[in-house]
C-alpha cells in the first residue's frame, strides 16, 4: 500500500534544509536554484505519473522506471554534493583554516560545481522521458531481432 508520496515529502524537506544551509554558507545562489529546479521536476512527474496510475494504465506509469530512478538519483547526488560545498564554504570561513584544508575545500567545491554543470541538467531530459512515455521498446518482439 501506497503512502501518499510521504517518503519523498520528506527527502524534499531534507533537501531544502541543505540548500538553506548552502545558501546561508554562501555557495551561489545558481547552483540551489537549479537544485531546487530539478526537484520541481522530479515532483511534477511524480505527480504526473501517478495520474497515470490512476488512470488505470500501471505499465505505463513503469515503462520509464529506470529514467525515474536515475533522475532522482542525480537529484539525491546534486543534493549531497551541495551539502558537501557548504561543509567547504563553512571551512573556508574558518580564521584558522590550513592551507591544506583550504586546497581541499577548493577542490570540493569544484567538483560540487561540475555536478550542478554537467550531471543536474540531465533532469530535464530524464523527466521529458518520463513524461513522454516512449513504448518504442516495449513494443519490440524477440523475433524482430
Amino acid at each position: 500500500m501506497g503512502t501518499g508520496g510521504e517518503g519523498l515529502r520528506v527527502l524534499f524537506e531534507a533537501i531544502d534544509g541543505g540548500v538553506r544551509r548552502a545558501e546561508a554558507a554562501g555557495v551561489a545562489r545558481e547552483w540551489t536554484s537549479r537544485l531546487q529546479g530539478a526537484v520541481t521536476a522530479v515532483g511534477e512527474v511524480t505527480r504526473a505519473l501517478g495520474a497515470v496510475a490512476a488512470g488505470g494504465d500501471t505499465e505505463a506509469m513503469l515503462r520509464h522506471s529506470t529514467d525515474y530512478l536515475e533522475m532522482l538519483s542525480v537529484v539525491v547526488v546534486g543534493w549531497q554534493w551541495l551539502v558537501m560545498a557548504a561543509a567547504a564554504k563553512e571551512g573556508l570561513a574558518r580564521p584558522e583554516v590550513s592551507a591544506p584544508d583550504a586546497a581541499f575545500y577548493q577542490g570540493e567545491l569544484a567538483a560540487a560545481q561540475y555536478w550542478v554543470a554537467t550531471e543536474l541538467p540531465r533532469v530535464g531530459v530524464l523527466a521529458a522521458l518520463c513524461r513522454g512515455n516512449d513504448d518504442s521498446y516495449a513494443r519490440a518482439q524477440p523475433d524482430w531481432f
